[in-house]
């Protein structure tokens, strides 16, 4: 699709759903100004052409999980296959081919204090493996900005006004729909084009995902922006346990992609593979989890990087979910620039498991849809996604072709700076329109952040005027990406829910 294909009320669709991704259409639709068949329409196209999905993904912080950023140095035939190799882990998001095409970058997560699938593949598999000549691991320390925010709500897409309203309450989890009515934001002459009416017999996606009609577009397989690796996705509704992690060195068929499936397969299944050679980066394709914790959307697009508050929520009792019981409060951290306070994990049921493992490929799913993976009421699946939002377990975000924005240009930024000057400048540069994410890391360079530019001569601009009037950087490392093969989440883009 060209870039002029897109205008104005699809960037703000994208916005309000970066905002909530469950609120329904008439509620995005009375904040746009335009009908709701407009704005079910415009998603409908969106979704089945691939080039938006709303994701349900879980914040490391919050279960307690570490975050590292991965640099594999890969021998030039095999930086491929390396990478669908880690695509297909659930424990990875974010895996691309960088500058060169022999450098894999990847985000990978795990948890903390505690032998993993994680540790596994950074002291055991990727060291092991013949194609990779070298790894960098980096560990996050602190997020300035990523996740749950992002690059869209710095699109100014829509005004203050319609955020405003968005942000208002939740939408299509049961709370008021305050967007109707005489206080719902119109826009003067805004007709609704004659390409946006729908034609009869068209099927349209429901306006909220918790109707009870099944949507047109929920469950769409979604493409990739960028090519990316399919995978096969444990099913939501059954229980989710932690698998042996296949060694490095056992056997297996010279890289093809039958090889790497099997081994995915055999580490899910506990089926050893069938004998093959040692020299395949299938190895690296261990499936350790159906994603129970979401992969983090560290480069994620999302909310704005001037608000900052923390949440202090008492964790209570729900019997009906099976979700653990505590009297500590649970302090979830939602700074951007501000440090975070330390945080309570929060347990994890085996009913959330099976929960977030549909939101994590369909955040708009259908309450029947979770009800059924779960085995709980409608109501009950309502009232946990709520909880789960709250205790900032829980975020939505949109992952969307970046020409919708005219982001033709993705930098990753290796930076270092002092100790003394890095919370300042790793918040003075989550703040720059350029920037879809920021972190402080362990390593060398002790800033990483993504920069999204319209042009390499936009790019040049912004490293020569915003970047190079930061007085305390020492050293700034660029990385041009040239393809994404894994998004945000732990499962591909490819992956369809499996229902029950």
């Amino acid at each position: 699709m060209k870039i002029d294909a897109f205008d104005e009320v699809d960037r703000q669709l994208v916005h309000a759903l970066q905002i909530d991704g469950r609120a329904s259409f008439a509620r995005i639709a009375a904040a746009l100004g335009v009908s709701d068949q407009t704005v079910a329409r415009r998603y409908t196209r969106l979704r089945t052409q691939g080039l938006v999905r709303v994701l349900g993904l879980t914040d490391a912080r919050a279960l307690g999980e570490v975050v590292w950023f991965l640099r594999v140095q890969c021998r030039p035939d095999a930086a491929v296959s390396v990478a669908e190799a880690l695509a297909r882990r659930p424990d990875t998001s974010w895996v691309s081919l960088m500058s060169g095409g022999t450098e894999i970058a990847a985000v990978l997560r795990g948890a903390s204090g505690q032998d993993n699938d994680a540790d596994a593949l950074l002291l055991r598999e990727l060291p092991r493996t013949p194609q990779v000549v070298g790894v960098t691991a980096q560990c996050m320390l602190h997020q300035y900005f990523g996740g749950e925010q992002g690059l869209v709500n710095k699109s100014g897409a829509l005004t203050a006004r319609q955020v405003e309203l968005l942000s208002a309450g939740p939408g299509g989890e049961g709370g008021p729909d305050g967007l109707r009515g005489p206080g719902a934001v119109s826009r003067e002459g805004a007709g609704v084009p004659a390409a946006d009416a729908p034609a009869p017999g068209t099927p349209i996606a429901p306006g909220a995902p918790d109707s009870p009609e099944a949507s047109a577009v929920v469950g769409v397989a979604a493409v990739s922006a960028s090519p990316g690796a399919p995978a096969a996705a444990a099913a939501p509704g059954s229980p989710v346990t932690p698998a042996a992690s296949v060694a490095v060195g056992a056997p297996a068929a010279p890289s093809t992609s039958s090889a790497l499936a099997a081994s995915a397969t055999s580490a899910i299944s506990g089926v050893p593979a069938a004998s093959t050679a040692s020299d395949s980066p299938g190895a690296l394709a261990t499936s350790a989890t159906s994603s129970t914790s979401a992969t983090s959307s560290t480069l994620a697009t999302s909310a704005t990087p001037a608000t900052s508050a923390t949440q202090v929520t008492p964790a209570t009792a729900d019997t009906t979910s099976g979700a653990t019981s505590t009297t500590t409060p649970t302090v979830v951290a939602r700074a951007t620039g501000a440090l975070a306070e330390p945080t309570v994990p929060v347990s994890l049921s085996e009913g959330d498991r099976r929960l977030l493992a549909v939101l994590e490929v369909e955040g708009r799913a259908p309450l029947a849809e979770l009800a059924a993976a779960t085995g709980w009421s409608q109501s009950t699946v309502r009232r946990r996604v709520a909880e789960l939002r709250r205790l900032g377990v829980l975020y939505f975000d949109v992952d969307h072709d970046r020409r919708l924005f005219g982001h033709d240009t993705r930098t990753a930024l290796w930076v270092s700076v002092p100790p003394s000057d890095l919370h300042a400048t790793g918040q003075q540069i989550a703040e720059h329109p350029e920037i879809a994410c920021c972190f402080a890391t362990t390593g060398q360079h002790n800033l990483f952040a993504m920069a999204m530019c319209s042009d390499v001569n936009a790019l040049y601009h912004y490293l020569t005027t915003r970047v190079a009037s930061l007085a305390a950087i020492r050293q700034v490392e660029t990385s041009p990406l040239i393809r994404r093969i894994k998004g945000p989440g732990p499962v591909p883009a490819h992956t369809p829910v499996r229902r029950r």
